[in-house]
């Protein structure tokens, strides 16, 4: 369930993409209170609102970079249902933090990996 966590290229079956977002929701949620609890240290004072800001913030840009990365690791950036993933990955995070964009990002890691010929043959 949680094989190849960092192998973006690697195709997984449905409970090993649950295994994935499980593993990435905790690494994010923990780079978020992390983020959060260095800033009131920082500031001397909690407010709530700016750290649910932040933790929206690094769960925005990391569903981003998450989705192109295994995008381009399988070969799929340029395919249109791989696109419309990282855009709801995207928005997802936005309206919903980590919690719905991760859902995308783990769709992503189900997708096959594409063939060097398949890419060259589109092109022609």
């Amino acid at each position: 369930m949680f094989a190849h966590l960092t192998n973006f290229a690697y195709k997984r079956t449905a409970l090993q993409a649950v295994g994935f977002y499980i593993a990435y929701f905790l690494l994010l949620l923990l780079i978020a209170g992390a983020t959060g609890g260095f800033l009131a240290l920082a500031t001397g004072r909690v407010d709530q609102e700016l750290s649910i800001r932040i933790g929206v913030m690094i769960s925005t840009i990391a569903c981003a970079i998450l989705s192109a990365a295994i995008s381009y690791e399988k070969r799929i950036l340029r395919d249109f249902p791989a696109l419309l993933s990282i855009i709801l990955a995207i928005i997802g995070a936005m309206f919903g933090g980590a919690l719905v964009g991760l859902v995308f990002v783990a769709y992503l890691t189900t997708k096959p990996m594409q063939p060097m010929q398949k890419r060259a043959a589109s092109r022609q």
